[in-house]
C-alpha cells in the first residue's frame, strides 16, 4: 500500500505539472521517491505515459491521405488544419509537452532513482533491465521529438544544424538548451546502445522494451540519419534476435473485419502508439488515391489495410494497435516488417541486389493471396531501391515513417518527393527546401527558455 501511495504521488506529479515547472521550478522537496525495483518498474509500466506518447503528428503531416474540403472544415482545432498544409505555427505545444512530461521525464525519473536501490545478488539483473528500459524509452522518443523538432540529419552540416533539448536529468533548475542535431542523435545512440546491453532477450508484455526493440529503433535512427551500414546492421541484428520467421501470413487474417490486426500480434516487437485526434480521424482521412490503386488485386494488404466508404474513397483500419475502424491509425513501435524493409534498403544501397530482394520477396510473399505472388527482380542498384521505397510506403502506411523519410529523401535527386496537398482550387506543396519539415517549437517553451527558433 505504501509503494502504491508513492507511484501514485509521483504519477501525478509526472503528469499534471505544467511546462513552466518543468523547465524552471524544483520539485516538491517532501515529494516520496521511489526506493524499490518494484516501484521503478511501476513507473516504466505506465501505458499512458511511456506508451501512449508516440507523436501523431507524424503521421498528420504525411502524404498518405487527404481531406474533402467539407472535412477540413470541420476540424474545429486551428492547429491541425495548418499541420495538413504545413503552416508554420509555434501555438500548439501538444507534441513537445506528450513527450518531455511523459516517457522523458519517467525515464529521467527513473535513471536519477536508481542509486535508492542498493544492488545485491538477487536483484541486479531487475535492476539492470529498469536501467536499460528507461534508457531505451529516452532514445526511443528523443528520436521521435527530433522528426518534428529537429532539422533533418545532414551529415555536412549536423554539428551546427539545430536539435532538440536534452534533458537527461530530472534537475528543475536547469533550463532547457537546444542541442545540435550531431548531439541529439549521439545522445539517442548512446542511450539505445547502452540499453541493448542491459534489456533481457524476452519480456512478458510487448510494452516492455527487449533487446530487438532496442536494436530496432537503433535501425530506425541510423535510416533517418542516412546511415544505411549501420540501419542494415541493426535492423539485421533485431531481426535475428526477435526470430526471422515471425512474419504474419497474411491469408490468415480476416480481411472482412472491422481490425484485422490484433494488439500485440506476433509481428510487433515494442508497442507504442499516438493518441488519436479529428485531423486524422477514420471517418475523415481518406486514403491518396494513386496510393490505393498501387495495391494489387492479390496483394492481401489492399483489403486488409483499408474499408470503402459510400463515396469510392477508402479509409484506413490496418493499423497494429487492433483499433482498425473505430480509431486506430498512429500505431509507432518497432515492427518486425519494417526491419525488414531497412536492411532491404540497405542491402541495395551497399549493391548487394540480390539480398536485398531476397528481403523484400519474403516479406512480399506474406502480404499475397498464397500461389500467386511473383518475387520482384531488380537488376540494378536503382530498380532494386524503386521497389523497396514503393512497398516501404505502402507497407507502413500511418506508422509515422513516412514521414521521416520524406525528411530524409527530399534532397535525393532520384528519390525526392514534394508532398502536395489540393485546398478547393489551391494547390500547397511542400519543396524540399522548405523549413517546414521541421515544426516550430512552442513559443511557450521559447519564453521560458530563451532557446533558439527554428526557421
Amino acid at each position: 500500500m505504501k509503494n502504491l501511495k508513492i507511484i501514485l504521488l509521483i504519477c501525478s506529479f509526472l503528469y499534471f505539472c505544467s511546462c513552466k515547472k518543468y523547465l524552471d521550478q524544483p520539485p516538491n522537496p517532501t515529494l516520496a521517491i521511489p526506493n524499490s525495483t518494484s516501484d521503478l518498474q511501476a513507473l516504466l509500466d505506465s501505458y499512458n505515459s511511456m506508451n501512449f506518447k508516440f507523436p501523431t503528428t507524424m503521421v498528420m503531416l504525411s502524404d498518405d491521405y487527404y481531406l474533402l474540403p467539407t472535412d477540413l472544415n470541420s476540424v474545429t482545432n486551428a492547429t491541425y488544419r495548418g499541420r495538413y498544409t504545413w503552416e508554420a505555427d509555434d501555438s500548439q505545444f501538444s507534441d513537445w509537452i506528450a513527450i518531455y512530461l511523459g516517457p522523458i521525464k519517467t525515464a529521467n525519473a527513473v535513471l536519477d532513482n536508481l542509486s535508492n536501490v542498493p544492488k545485491t545478488a538477487s536483484n541486479e539483473k531487475d535492476l539492470d533491465g529498469i536501467k536499460g528500459s528507461a534508457l531505451f524509452y529516452r532514445g526511443f522518443y528523443f528520436q521521435a521529438c527530433a522528426q518534428l523538432f529537429a532539422q533533418p540529419y545532414k551529415p555536412a552540416t549536423a554539428a551546427s544544424d539545430l536539435g532538440i533539448a536534452l534533458r537527461l536529468d530530472g534537475d528543475f533548475n536547469k533550463v532547457s538548451k537546444r542541442s545540435t542535431v550531431a548531439d541529439t542523435y549521439q545522445q539517442v545512440i548512446n542511450d539505445l546502445q547502452t540499453a541493448v546491453t542491459l534489456l533481457p532477450e524476452k519480456q512478458i508484455l510487448k510494452t516492455r522494451p527487449t533487446k530487438a526493440a532496442a536494436y530496432g529503433a537503433l535501425s530506425r535512427t541510423y535510416l533517418s540519419m542516412q546511415d544505411y551500414a549501420n540501419a542494415g546492421k541493426y535492423a539485421d541484428l533485431c531481426i535475428q534476435a526477435y526470430g526471422p520467421d515471425s512474419l504474419i501470413d497474411y491469408n490468415s487474417l480476416n480481411a472482412g473485419a472491422a481490425a484485422p490486426f490484433k494488439q500485440f500480434n506476433k509481428e510487433v516487437i515494442f508497442h507504442a502508439i499516438g493518441q488519436t485526434n479529428t485531423l486524422i480521424a477514420n471517418s475523415r482521412a481518406k486514403i491518396d488515391s494513386n496510393l490505393y490503386r498501387s495495391f494489387g488485386t492479390n496483394d492481401l494488404r489492399k483489403k486488409l489495410f483499408f474499408k470503402a466508404n459510400s463515396n469510392n474513397t477508402y479509409q484506413f483500419k490496418g493499423d497494429y494497435n487492433g483499433s482498425g475502424t473505430s480509431s486506430g491509425y498512429a500505431f509507432g513501435g518497432i515492427v518486425l516488417d519494417e526491419m525488414y524493409l531497412n536492411r532491404a534498403e540497405a542491402y541495395a544501397r551497399n549493391n548487394q541486389i540480390s539480398l536485398a530482394m531476397a528481403d523484400l520477396n519474403k516479406l512480399m510473399k506474406n502480404r499475397w493471396l498464397v500461389g500467386l505472388f511473383t518475387p520482384f527482380l531488380a537488376s540494378d542498384q536503382q530498380s532494386a531501391l524503386t521497389l523497396i521505397l514503393n512497398e516501404r510506403r505502402k507497407e507502413l502506411i500511418f506508422r509515422g515513417t513516412r514521414w521521416t523519410d520524406l525528411r530524409r529523401l527530399k534532397d535525393d535527386p532520384i528519390f525526392s518527393i514534394t508532398p502536395v496537398r489540393k485546398l478547393n482550387n489551391q494547390i500547397v506543396k511542400l519543396d524540399p527546401l522548405s523549413p517546414r519539415y521541421t515544426l516550430l517549437i512552442p513559443s511557450t517553451v521559447i519564453n521560458l527558455s530563451g532557446m533558439q527558433q527554428n526557421p
